[in-house]
Order: C-alpha cells, then sequence, then structure tokens
C-alpha cells in the first residue's frame, strides 16, 4: 500500500468522468503521483501499472522513460525494446534521455557497439548543454564497458575524466560515486586490494547517502569480491549476500544475477564445490533470459572451473568452449584469453 494516498485518489479519478477535463487532469496528476511513490518503495509492478494507465490518457516521455527503466530493472527485455520503440517516437523526448536509454538496453544485451555509439551520442549532446551530469554519467558507463572488455586504460581514463570533470562541485554526488566504483573495480583486478576498498568506501557512503539501493548491492558485491581475493571469507559471504538481499528486495534481475555468481565463488573459495554449483546454475538460467552475453561467459567459465576441479573435464571443456565462442561474439578479449587459457589445462 502507498502511504501518501496518490494511489486511492489516482483510481478514484481514473474510475471517474475522464471526459471532464477536470477529471482528466487530476487523474493523470495522481496515476503520476503513484508511480513515483510507487518507484520509490521498489513496488516496481505497481509502478507500471501507473504510469501504463496514465500513459493511457496521455503520451508524455518522461513516463515512458520511467517505464524502460523499471522493464530494464526488471530485466524484461522484450517488453524494454518496445518501450524503447514508444519512447523514441514520443513527442519532444530529449535526445540525451533517448540515447542513454538505448545504450542501457544495449549494454544490458552486450551489444557493446551499439551502447557505446549511444553513450557518444548522449556525451556530445550533455555537453552541447552544458549538463555535467549527464556528461559524466556517460563517462562512467563508457567505462563500466571498457572494463567488461579488458581494457584497463581506457576505462581508468573515463572515470578519472568523471572526477575532472565534476571536481570541486559539491553536487552530483551520485556521478563521482559512479567513478570512484570503477577506479575501485580497476585497482581490484590490479590487485591493489588497500586502495580498491578506499575507493569502494567512498562510493557506499555516497550511495547510501543518496538512498541508492541498487548501487549500495552492487558495491557491497565489489566489496566481497576484495575480501574473497585476501581469504577473509566470512567477511566475502557475508557481503555477498547482503547484496544479494538488496537486489531481491528490489527486484533487480540482472543484479540478482551477478549476486549469485559471487556468492558461488565465495563458497567456492571455501571448499564446498558441490554447493557452488546450485547458484551458478541459477545465475546462468537468469543471465539467459536476460540476453546477457556477458554474463554467460562469466557463469560458463565459473562452471567449468568448478567441474575440472572435481575431475569432470569434458563437462569443463563443453562450458569453455561455449563461454570462448560467446566472449568472441562480443569482442571480450579477456574473456577469450581466460577461456583459452583453462581449455589448455584440460
Amino acid at each position: 500500500k502507498i502511504p501518501d494516498g496518490s494511489d486511492l485518489l489516482a483510481h478514484h479519478f481514473f474510475h471517474g468522468k475522464l471526459n471532464d477535463s477536470s477529471v482528466h487532469s487530476k487523474a493523470i496528476t495522481y496515476l503520476s503521483r503513484a508511480a513515483q511513490r510507487a518507484r520509490l518503495d521498489y513496488a516496481n509492478e505497481a509502478a507500471l501499472f501507473y504510469l501504463e494507465r496514465a500513459l493511457g490518457l496521455e503520451i508524455r516521455w518522461q513516463w515512458l522513460a520511467d517505464q524502460t527503466a523499471l522493464l530494464h530493472l526488471l530485466g524484461r527485455r522484450d517488453e524494454e525494446q518496445r518501450s524503447l520503440e514508444r519512447l523514441s517516437n514520443a513527442p519532444n523526448v530529449p535526445p540525451t534521455q533517448l540515447a542513454l536509454s538505448r545504450s542501457a538496453y544495449f549494454e544490458a544485451i552486450s551489444a557493446y557497439d551499439q551502447a557505446i555509439e549511444q553513450l557518444k551520442a548522449a556525451a556530445r549532446n550533455a555537453m552541447v548543454q552544458g549538463d555535467r551530469a549527464s556528461h559524466a554519467h556517460c563517462l562512467a558507463e563508457l567505462g563500466l564497458i571498457a572494463w567488461k572488455q579488458g581494457e584497463l586504460d581506457t576505462a581508468e581514463s573515463n572515470y578519472r575524466s568523471v572526477l575532472e570533470i565534476l571536481h570541486g562541485d559539491g553536487e552530483f554526488r551520485g556521478e563521482r560515486a559512479d567513478a570512484r566504483y570503477g577506479l575501485g573495480l580497476i585497482y581490484r583486478q590490479q590487485g591493489s586490494y588497500d586502495a580498491a576498498l578506499g575507493e569502494f568506501g567512498i562510493a557506499l557512503a555516497s550511495y547510501q547517502a543518496l538512498g541508492n539501493r541498487q548501487s549500495e548491492a552492487k558495491l557491497r558485491i565489489a566489496i566481497g569480491h576484495v575480501e574473497n581475493r585476501r581469504n577473509h571469507l566470512d567477511d566475502a559471504l557475508d557481503s555477498y549476500r547482503a547484496g544479494l538481499d538488496i537486489y531481491r528486495m528490489i527486484g533487480d534481475r540482472s543484479g540478482l544475477g551477478a549476486g549469485l555468481v559471487s556468492l558461488a565463488q565465495g563458497i567456492s573459495a571455501a571448499g564446498d564445490l558441490e554447493s557452488a554449483n546450485q547458484p551458478l546454475v541459477e545465475a546462468l538460467e537468469i543471465h539467459q533470459a536476460l540476453g546477457d552475453l556477458w554474463w554467460q561467459t562469466i557463469d560458463l567459465n565459473e562452471l567449468a572451473i568448478n567441474a575440472m576441479l572435481v575431475g569432470r573435464f569434458d563437462e569443463a571443456g563443453r562450458h569453455l568452449e561455449r563461454g570462448l565462442s560467446l566472449s568472441r561474439e562480443i569482442g571480450d578479449e579477456s574473456g577469450v584469453a581466460y577461456a583459452l587459457c583453462n581449455l589448455g589445462q584440460i
């Protein structure tokens, strides 16, 4: 139940005499408020319900952008694509917003070339408009894609550019946190664990202050990975489970899949290889349903390693061959190298 009463008012006016302009206007107002309230409460299905009703009365690009973002969070890619098409045809949609919505969709299905194209277009528009927040967001997302593709220098350059653009400005705390998170990923990959935790700690504090639960969850997972690599396995598992709890609460299927892989890695590091398989299988099913090829390569590599460690080499080989094929498909050079390295050990 939405506590401010906007849901009841939305229901009342929506079922009123909508041919009366005053009733029509109030229905739109309260449907919009109910959707916003539901989003804040992570009542995602309720938010979609109110948005669809509002869109039935009037087409506004803001509502279509919100609908697209909700479907993205829930991992409903076919519906997200249809919502994107409606957003593309909406009156007065800002080019930056449209490009950002498109880039999020393409990144989620591992269509990185298209995602990069949209992010660069959004960045150009943001610069022309003097929109520093959107420009910084684009650079951070470009950094994340570069990191996924193993291009650490490019990723770091993008993240540092974000901090330079926003230097000395007390606003844009979330955008700066995104850059800190990205730098932490790079430090972690380089084995600089103290530096990684320093960046993650700054980002986590910012996300918590902003009430950004989705980003808080990804920080919990990221911190768990550092603790795992430092062999602090209990701390790692606690962090993974804390992140998973948030992802389940907010309905983020992509985050849930990523968190399950992390949990499996922690369980495997603790020596329970059989128990580690179940979350990996579940993660693979989620990522297949979402069409996320990059994460599928991670799932398959982890399943292969577990199979190798218990002597199931044929099974490991099948997982690695499939992961290798997907890595080549999305241009992930580090994924290709990783799969080939492991195949060489069979």
